[in-house]
């Protein structure tokens, strides 16, 4: 019974620790903590947003800072729920948007993204503040600040510093929380700045999603956030409490890792549409390329079939010059030959000369037998009257004599016959002999060529020559056989004579009969003189024989000279046709060098293409990158136009509302009855007036130089000050403050600067330069 009992009371106490837990976690189930984020970023403080929600609920704060934005997650949370719980809060966010060692550095677009979420949604009660922490003190008076998130650099200085250089703006019911309280490398502090402030000030702690420190810095803190410090110290209820906040937390990083899956596959999609764009246009242009690369190779194909025709044809040249060169050569031989040929017919010509001039010699010898062989005749006709008284005797003899005679008689005239018919003969040989050297000298002006069958013939012509020479031998022989023969009949003669001086005595016995003989024998005789003078008209033939031989070796030795000039015209035509020879070889060598300086002048072209196409492409790939950051630019100068443009809209709304107000106020009684106060205020009201803090922020800008701009302005000399001059006039006419700022650039880069009534130096000073716009040209 008594356990019983024991284990009814730790039930009874374990349900009362139970139910009084629940009754203080009551105090974090509010509907806002289930609500879903509008805006995620990628941020570890996405854990924390729940939490932003129920401390916006729960305090309902005037006004809300943030230091340091980023991404704008918990800031956007926070204006998030200012709107859906309709409250009059509102929101400053300071940051620089540059970053710092802990955040890392990032650029510009940071910035547009979160200033462009922000005009859309929140620009009605929050405000981007872009400057540094202690830049922005100013702007906040003491005590309006009821919940303040520090979340800028994490070193244990720089919290401490922000810390304590805002706490003097914080109210009296404010909340601090510092985010990365649970981080403990790279130099974070924030955890140690806590751990002080915890022994000062109430607190509750988060250890998911890097840690946050909830401070209640002011001293009338709600009740439902003193039920929250008090969970502090029940360490059951505080695991409960940062376990719903950490898996709500989750949720919302499960939402932002969702959303980043699908940004990244419709990025990756877009990329791969792009890809697919990039590479139809890279297909495009690699087309082109090869297009005009095989164009290109065409025509180097073509430019390299004629340097190949060109070659074939100096190969052709060179075989024809090889030809030429050849058959110069064989006609140079063909030419000693002809040479040598001529030199023998020559010494033949002169043999044969030679032999004609015995010939001659001869003949005139035989000439003159015969004219003694006719003294002779004539002494023995002289013998014969003185012994005609002895020719009776020797009718016998005479008559035997006289068929012996004209036996000889038949046998010369056989002889006469057979020369005649040999005449005949070398008379047509001759002819012959001149149709072929007609022949021959067409075919030598034909054909040069042939010089060595020409050469051959001659070499007949000389055999010819020698046969007629050996036929004149022949004659001459024959008529040697007749001075033989008269020598014998003078040596008969004598003989015979002789023998009438033995016998005259016995003749003129018979001196009657020979007589009768002598009329017989003196027809004899005339029949003898009529065959002497045919002998001797005979010889007058052969003499002219000769000398139409003579003739013939005349003409023979004249075309001998003509075939000499020939040959020396074949030589000097071989000289000039060597001379051609070497200057077309010459000509060939200078094409074949320029054949090569046009080869290397291509492989140079070539090797220049090459060099170009490689810097086409590479100037297309800048030309790529170019147009790249130009597209990134336009897409930069979109937004801001279209920031602008949003400005314009709400300032052109605002002039319309501030318009609608004036003339509601005109027609009221008061704007009446004040009207002629306005008359005497409007020319105070034509110069504008600025505060003295206002000029201060210029004198102490360093971009005013009051004495360059006296000099540089003559009318401001007069002007008690010349910061006043330059708010009042000189910015008007454009005039520059120092060389440090130039107006007419500041108005024309900045049309919202132009389009507004604010100094451009002095909201440069103000605003420009903490949204670091420029305030000269940088060339």
């Amino acid at each position: 019974m008594g356990t019983q009992q024991s284990s009814r009371i730790q039930a009874t106490r374990k349900q009362a620790s139970v139910k009084q837990t629940n009754t203080e976690l009551d105090v974090i189930f509010k509907r806002p903590i289930f609500w879903r984020p509008s805006y995620i970023a990628q941020s570890s403080w996405l854990e924390h947003i729940p939490f932003a929600f129920w401390l916006v609920d729960t305090l309902q704060p005037r006004n809300i800072v943030e230091l340091g934005t980023h991404y704008g997650s918990s800031y956007f949370s926070f204006c998030q729920a200012v709107t859906k719980l309709d409250l009059g809060t509102q929101c400053y966010a300071v940051d620089t948007w540059g970053g710092d060692e802990h955040a890392g550095q990032y650029g510009e677009e940071v910035y547009r993204q979160v200033s462009e979420y922000n005009q859309q949604h929140y620009s009605d009660f929050s405000t981007l503040v872009r400057s540094t922490f202690d830049q922005a003190l100013e702007h906040f008076p003491q005590g309006s600040i009821d919940l303040l998130h520090i979340d800028g650099l994490h070193t244990l200085e720089a919290v401490r510093h922000d810390f304590e250089s805002w706490l003097p703006k914080l109210s009296d019911r404010a909340v601090v929380i510092m985010h990365d309280t649970n981080v403990r490398e790279r130099g974070f502090g924030v955890f140690q700045l806590l751990d002080e402030l915890k022994q000062q000030y109430p607190h509750f702690e988060f250890a998911h999603g890097h840690g946050l420190g909830v401070i209640g810095v002011g001293k009338e803190q709600s009740s439902e956030m003193m039920s929250l410090y008090d969970l502090s110290g029940n360490a059951s209820a505080t695991r409960q409490v940062q376990e719903v906040f950490s898996r709500l937390g989750k949720a919302c990083g499960h939402s932002w890792e969702n959303s980043e899956l699908k940004r990244q596959m419709v990025a990756q999609q877009a990329e791969a549409q792009e890809d697919m764009e990039q590479q139809a246009l890279e297909r495009g242009r690699l087309a082109e390329r090869i297009t005009a690369q095989h164009h290109a190779l065409k025509d180097l194909e073509g430019k390299l079939q004629q340097h190949a025709d060109q070659n074939a044809e100096l190969v052709q040249l060179k075989q024809t010059a090889t030809d030429m060169q050849t058959a110069l050569i064989q006609c140079e031989q063909q030419r000693d030959k002809s040479l040598a040929s001529q030199q023998n017919l020559e010494s033949e010509l002169a043999d044969t000369r030679r032999e004609l001039t015995q010939i001659v010699v001869e003949r005139d010898r035989v000439a003159q037998e015969q004219q003694s062989a006719l003294q002779q005749i004539d002494e023995l006709t002289n013998a014969l009257k003185a012994a005609h008284e002895q020719q009776d005797e020797l009718s016998q003899t005479l008559a035997t004599e006289t068929c012996h005679w004209q036996q000889q008689q038949q046998t010369l005239t056989q002889t006469h016959r057979q020369l005649q018919l040999q005449y005949d003969g070398l008379t047509a040989d001759l002819e012959a002999r001149a149709v072929e050297i007609i022949n021959l000298r067409q075919t030598i002006d034909k054909q040069s060529v042939e010089i060595g069958q020409t050469r051959n013939q001659l070499v007949q012509k000389q055999a010819e020559l020698f046969n007629q020479e050996s036929v004149l031998k022949e004659r001459f022989n024959e008529i040697a056989t007749l001075t033989g023969w008269l020598e014998e009949r003078e040596e008969a003669l004598a003989i015979a004579a002789s023998e009438q001086q033995k016998i005259k005595e016995e003749h003129q016995t018979y001196q009657e009969t020979w007589r009768d003989k002598q009329l017989q024998y003196q027809t004899e005789q005339a029949e003898h003189q009529q065959q002497l003078s045919e002998l001797q008209q005979q010889l007058d033939e052969l003499k002219q024989a000769l000398s139409e031989r003579f003739i013939e070796i005349a003409t023979l030795t004249g075309w001998l000279e003509d075939h000499e000039q020939i040959i020396e015209k074949s030589s000097n035509e071989y000289k000039q046709a060597i001379q051609e020879h070497n200057f077309h070889q010459q000509a060939w060598r200078t094409e074949q060098q320029q054949l090569t300086a046009h080869a290397e002048q291509a492989t140079q072209q070539k090797a220049d293409l090459n060099k170009q196409i490689s810097e086409l492409v590479k100037r297309n790939k800048e030309l790529e990158t170019n147009i790249a950051e130009r597209f990134h630019e336009l897409a930069i100068m979109t937004n801001l136009v279209e920031e602008q443009s949003r400005e314009l809209r709400n300032g052109e709304q605002q002039t319309e509302q501030l318009k609608a107000r004036i003339n509601n106020l005109k027609g009221t009684v008061s704007w009446r009855l004040t009207a002629p106060v306005r008359a005497l205020a409007k020319p105070f009201k034509e110069s504008p007036k600025y505060s003295v803090k206002q000029i201060n922020a210029i004198a102490e800008s360093g971009f005013f130089d009051e004495q360059w701009y006296r000099q540089q302005y003559p009318d401001s000399v007069n002007a008690s000050s010349a910061i006043v001059h330059y708010l009042n006039t000189g910015a008007k006419k454009r005039y520059n403050p120092s060389p440090k700022f130039d107006t007419s650039w500041y108005l024309n880069m900045y049309p919202d600067v132009a389009n507004g009534e604010v100094n451009p130096l002095l909201h440069y000073i103000l605003h420009g330069q903490h949204e670091g716009r420029l305030c000269r040209s940088q060339s």
